[in-house]
């Protein structure tokens, strides 16, 4: 079994769960969109999954200069 299918298709799931995100991130709160990121897009700890992590966190606090740190910790999310 090749794993990086698997992986390619979670990325895609979760890529069109932060599109979702930003096209709502004006109509809903900040505690509602980071309940659905958590909830549908919170993923593990490759590389290609952090990176899919950091961008869901800054559509949910509209960051664009907070390091992923700084994101995680925003988010009271396990570093």
């Amino acid at each position: 079994m090749n794993l990086s299918e698997p992986v390619n298709s979670v990325c895609k799931k979760a890529s069109q769960r932060i599109a979702l995100l930003m096209r709502l991130r004006n109509l809903i709160v900040i505690k509602a969109k980071l309940y659905n990121y958590t909830t549908c897009v919170q993923l593990s700890d490759s590389r290609k999954l952090k990176r899919l992590q950091e961008r869901g966190l800054r559509v949910v606090y509209n960051e664009k200069e907070a390091s992923y740190f700084q994101l995680l910790e925003k988010a009271k999310m396990p570093i």
